[in-house]
């Protein structure tokens, strides 16, 4: 059962053709019920939507269906009131998970444009705000600082999507060989797998 102790992420189905992961903490537990204050700002919530949450219990990665009964707060964050609904999954197998990093502050270089926000990260790729439009297909030089360690490799790009401070959201695939040990999928794997059990950690701290 969740607790006021318990970090959990957020997945919106259909948001994206990957399943990002949003971090947010459980404040409060009444007959059941249990409301949660989400860290980004202006994800797409409303009244009666059926959502994906994401937990730890007992070192285990764990998925739930869950339903949005009311949106309790919008601002500064958006605070929630969820619906669990049937028991908990394993989600173990994370490979195909992306995990918000917006708040983390971490960059990334793609091409010669230093300083990107990275966004999301998975195991497999990852999204940056660019100030520049790539083409979709085209395949760029990415490296990673993470931790004191830098790792590169090769991403090719599958998505753009101009934002409203005019900067391109690029979504990325690795594009170097899986079987040479591709430091940016390494990296990527590190990154995704640090800020999940970071992220966890730090909203049960908070409860």
């Amino acid at each position: 059962m969740l607790s006021t102790k318990t970090g959990i992420f957020l997945q919106i189905p259909d948001e994206s053709e990957t399943r990002t992961l949003h971090p947010a903490r459980v404040v409060e537990v009444t007959d059941g019920m249990y409301t949660v204050q989400v860290e980004e700002k202006d994800l797409p919530l409303s009244a009666g939507q059926d959502v994906f949450i994401y937990f730890e219990i007992d070192q285990k990665f764990m998925q739930q269906s869950a339903r949005i009964d009311a949106i309790m707060q919008a601002d500064p964050k958006q605070v929630v009131g969820l619906e669990t609904i049937g028991e908990p999954l394993s989600a173990e197998n994370r490979e195909c998970f992306r995990v918000s990093t917006v708040m983390a502050g971490l960059t990334a270089t793609v091409g010669a444009e230093e300083k990107c926000p990275l966004l999301d990260t998975s195991a497999t790729g990852c999204a940056v705000l660019t100030n520049f439009r790539y083409s979709i297909g085209s395949v760029l030089e990415i490296a990673l600082p993470y931790q004191g360690s830098w790792f590169t490799g090769k991403g090719r790009v599958h998505s753009v999507r101009e934002t409203s401070s005019d900067r391109f959201r690029i979504g990325l695939a690795c594009a170097g060989d899986q079987k040479a040990g591709d430091e940016l999928r390494e990296g990527l794997n590190t990154i995704t797998m640090s800020i999940q059990r970071e992220q966890l950690r730090r909203r049960a701290r908070q409860g």
